[in-house]
C-alpha cells in the first residue's frame, strides 16, 4: 500500500480543503517530510488518518487529556472548553456542517479511494463512509462492508503499529502483556487460529447439547440464556465504569488545573494574606494589651528602685544580718532553758536507774552539765536599730528586693517600652494591607468567586462519580459471582450427555481438530518468535551504539521481552531511560514488520523525541530509509535541524510544511523545511 493523496476537510485545525500530494517521483527515496511547529497540524493529520481508517475509536477519545472521555457525537463537535471537538472550529462557527478525509493509494490489485465523512445536522450526526476501487463493479457504500474492506486491509488493531507518536512508542515495550500479545498475534495473523479453535469448541457444545433430552435442553437454554444477559450486563458495567473511572481522572485534573488558576489570582492571594493578616492583627493587639498592662503595673513601682540600687543593696544588707541576728538569739534562748531545766529533767525525775547515784554525784553531774552549757552560749550583738519584723517578713522582703539586683530585670524593663512601639508600627502596617485588600476590584473579586464555585461544582461530582465506581464495581462482583454460578450449572448440565456412537466420533475428530490447531499455532508462535528474536537483536545494535548495557533482547513465548546483559544475567526495563526505551520500542516497530510482511506506510510525528544526537543520527540513516517503502515523517525544525535535515535529505521525495497563524487554520505548503535548500 503506498499513499498517492490524502485530502483532509475541516477536521481538526484543517480549515476548509487541504491537500497532500504523496505520489512518489522516482524510485530511491521513500520519505515524505510534513514539517510544521507545535500546534500546526502534524498530530491533526496523524489522527485524520487514523479516523479514516478506524472511524471514532474509543482509543481516540481517550486520547483527550482533558475531562471526560466525550462521546461520538462529542468529539465530533465539542464539550466546551473540555474539548473543540474534531471539525474544525471556525468552520463549525461559520455554520458549515460536514468534515471529513480523503486518502487515495495503490495496492496489489488496484488503485483504491476511500472516503469518510461526518454531517453534523443538530443534535444528529451522519455517518458516511465510501470506497472505490479499481478491482470493484461498483462503490461500496454500506458502512459496515466497507469497514471490512478496510479491516482486511488495516485491522484496527494494527494502527499502533504504523500511526504512530515518536513519543510515546516505548508504551508498547512496556504495555499489558496480554494486550501486546493480542496485538502482535493479530499483526503476525495467528489469531485466525483462535478462531478456529473457539468455533470449533462451540461446535463440539452444540452437538453435546443435541444429545442432551428436551427437559434437560430447556434446562439448559435458560442458563444459556440467562448467562448471556448477566455477561451482556457485565460487559455494560465494565464500558460504564472506565467511563466513570476516565470521568474520575478528568475531574481530578480539572480540579487541579483549577487550583493552579485560584492560586495565581489575585484575589486568593488577597483572600489568603487577608487571613493571614487578621490572625496576626489578633496576636499582636493581644501582646499589646498584656504589655501595657504590664507595663502599667510594674513601672511606677520598679523605676524608683532601679534608680537606687545601691541602697536597695544596704536594706537587703541589714536585713540578712537582722534575720541571722534573730535567729541567735533564737538559739541563746533554747540553751537558757535547757540549762534550766535540763538538769532537774536528767537526774530528779523517775524512772532510775538500777545503780543508783549518792547525793554527792548527783549534784557534782548536775554543775558539770550546766557548766557545759553555758560555755556554749555566746552573747548575741543587737543591731543599732532593731527592726521589729517577724523572720517570715524579713525573707519576702529580701526576696523582693534581691530581683532588682539582677541585670536582666533593669533590661527586661528597658526593653519593653520599645517592644511596646514595634507591636504598635507592626499594627498600622497591617491596617494599611487590609486596606489595600479592601480595595480589589469587583471584577477580579467576581472570576475569583466564578472559580471557587466551579470547583466547588467538581469536587461534589468528584465524589459522587467516586461513590458510583464504588457501587458498579460491587455490582459486578456481584455478576461475577453469579456468573460463575452460571458457567458451573451448564457445565453440570453438559456433563450429564449420553452421546451415541456417530456424535462420540464428532466430537473426538472436533476435539483433535481443536488439539491440532493449538498445538500448530504454538509452533507458529514459537516460529514467529524466533524470527522477531532474530530481527530484533539484528536491528538493536544497529541503533543502540552508545554501549552495549543489553546484550541481547529474548522474546518470550507470549511475546514479551527480556533483556540480558553479556553474562546473560536479566535486566529489568526500569534500568533503562526514557530514549532507551523508545530505542527498544522502535526496534520491536521495526521487526514486527519484517516478520508480518505488511506493507502499509508508516506515519511517524515527533520522529526523534527525547533520543540523543548520536542515535538520532542512527534513526535517520538506518531506520527511516529501510523501515519501508513508504514513510511520513512529521518533525518540528528545533527537532530536525539542518544538520539532521542534510542527512535525511537523500531519502527525501516531498516535502510540505504547515502553517496554522491562527491556530485553526492549517495551510499546507509544498516546500522545504529549510528555505535556500532546493527540493525536489
Amino acid at each position: 500500500m503506498i499513499f498517492d493523496q490524502i485530502k483532509i476537510h475541516n477536521l481538526f485545525s484543517y480549515y476548509g480543503e487541504q491537500v497532500f500530494d504523496l505520489r512518489k517521483p522516482s524510485k530511491g527515496c521513500n520519505i515524505v517530510l510534513i514539517s510544521g511547529r507545535n500546534g500546526f497540524g502534524k498530530t491533526s493529520l496523524l489522527n485524520s488518518v487514523k479516523l479514516l481508517f478506524g472511524g471514532i475509536t474509543e482509543s481516540l477519545r481517550r486520547s483527550i487529556q482533558r475531562g471526560r472521555m466525550p462521546s461520538e457525537r462529542q468529539y465530533v463537535s465539542g464539550i466546551g472548553e473540555d474539548w473543540l471537538g474534531m471539525m474544525n472550529r471556525r468552520a463549525y462557527v461559520e455554520g458549515q456542517n460536514e468534515c471529513g478525509i480523503q486518502i487515495i493509494w495503490q495496492e496489489e490489485l488496484g488503485n483504491v479511494q476511500v472516503s469518510r465523512r461526518w454531517v453534523v445536522n443538530g443534535e444528529k450526526i451522519h455517518k458516511e463512509l465510501m470506497i472505490k476501487a479499481s478491482f470493484l463493479q461498483e462503490m461500496i457504500t454500506d458502512i459496515h462492508k466497507a469497514q471490512d474492506f478496510l479491516n482486511e486491509r488495516l485491522p484496527l488493531d494494527y494502527l499502533p503499529f504504523f500511526f504512530f507518536d515518536g513519543e510515546k512508542i516505548q508504551e508498547l515495550a512496556e504495555a499489558n502483556a496480554i494486550v501486546q500479545q493480542q496485538h502482535i498475534e493479530r499483526l503476525l495473523n495467528i489469531s485466525p487460529i483462535n478462531t478456529l479453535r473457539d468455533y470449533l469448541s462451540k461446535v463440539i457444545s452444540e452437538w453435546k447439547r443435541e444429545a442432551l433430552d428436551e427437559k434437560t435442553q430447556t434446562e439448559l437454554s435458560k442458563l444459556e440464556n440467562a448467562l448471556e444477559s448477566l455477561e451482556i450486563q457485565y460487559t455494560t458495567k465494565q464500558h460504564l465504569s472506565r467511563d466513570i473511572n476516565y470521568n474520575i481522572e478528568g475531574l481530578e485534573e480539572r480540579i487541579q488545573q483549577l487550583e493552579r488558576v485560584i492560586d495565581r489570582m489575585q484575589a486568593f492571594r488577597y483572600q489568603r494574606n487577608e487571613v493571614l493578616l487578621k490572625q496576626e492583627q489578633q496576636q499582636l493587639e493581644e501582646q499589646r494589651i498584656q504589655l501595657q498592662t504590664k507595663i502599667a503595673e510594674t513601672l511606677p513601682r520598679d523605676i524608683p528602685l532601679l534608680a537606687n540600687l545601691k541602697l536597695v543593696k544596704r536594706t537587703i544588707s541589714q536585713l540578712s544580718e537582722l534575720l541571722d541576728t534573730q535567729s541567735h538569739t533564737q538559739t541563746h534562748q533554747l540553751l537558757n532553758d535547757l540549762i534550766a531545766s535540763l538538769p532537774n529533767e536528767l537526774f530528779d525525775k523517775p524512772p532510775d536507774p538500777k545503780t543508783q547515784l549518792d547525793e554527792q554525784q548527783r549534784v557534782f553531774y548536775q554543775d558539770r552539765l550546766v557548766q557545759l552549757l553555758h560555755q556554749r552560749i555566746s552573747n548575741p550583738t543587737p543591731l543599732e536599730t532593731v527592726l521589729r519584723l517577724e523572720p517570715s517578713s524579713i525573707k519576702s522582703i529580701l526576696g523582693k528586693l534581691q530581683r532588682y539586683t539582677l541585670e536582666e530585670v533593669l533590661q527586661e524593663r528597658i526593653n519593653d517600652l520599645p517592644k511596646l512601639q514595634k507591636i504598635k508600627t507592626q499594627l498600622i502596617k497591617i491596617d494599611e494591607k487590609l486596606d489595600t485588600i479592601s480595595s480589589l476590584s469587583a471584577d477580579e473579586r467576581t472570576r475569583y468567586q466564578q472559580h471557587k464555585i466551579k470547583q466547588k461544582k467538581y469536587q461534589n461530582e468528584l465524589i459522587n462519580q467516586k461513590a458510583e465506581f464504588k457501587k458498579l464495581l460491587s455490582e459486578m462482583k456481584g455478576l461475577e459471582t453469579e456468573i460463575s454460578k452460571k458457567k458451573a450449572g451448564i457445565t453440570q448440565l453438559q456433563k450429564q450427555v449420553e452421546l451415541n456412537e456417530q456424535t462420540r466420533q464428532k466430537v473426538e475428530l472436533a476435539k483433535e481438530l481443536r488439539d491440532f490447531f493449538t498445538q500448530y499455532k504454538d509452533r507458529l508462535k514459537d516460529k514467529r518468535k524466533k524470527e522477531i528474536e532474530q530481527a530484533i537483536n539484528h536491528y538493536f545494535p544497529i541503533l543502540m551504539t552508545a554501549h552495549k548495557m543489553i546484550h541481547y533482547i529474548r522474546v518470550t513465548p507470549d511475546f514479551e521481552l527480556r533483556y540480558e546483559n553479556a553474562e546473560g544475567q536479566a535486566l529489568g526495563i526500569n534500568n533503562f531511560s526514557s530514549g532507551m526505551r523508545q530505542l527498544i520500542a522502535t526496534t520491536l516497530l521495526w521487526a514486527l514488520k519484517e516478520v508480518s510482511g505488511k506493507n502499509i506506510p508508516l506515519i511517524i510525528d515527533t520522529p526523534l523525541a527525547r533520543i540523543d544526537r548520536e542515535h538520532q543520527d542512527n534513526l535517520l540513516s538506518q531506520y527511516y530509509p529501510t523501515v519501508g517503502k513508504q514513510v511520513i515523517i512529521l518533525p518540528t525544525n528545533s527537532e530536525l535541524d539542518e544538520r539532521k535535515y542534510e542527512q535525511l535529505k537523500p531519502y527525501i521525495y516531498k516535502e510540505y510544511c504547515l502553517y496554522n497563524s491562527q491556530g485553526d487554520t492549517t495551510e499546507v505548503k509544498e516546500q522545504t523545511i529549510y528555505k535556500g535548500i532546493p527540493n525536489k
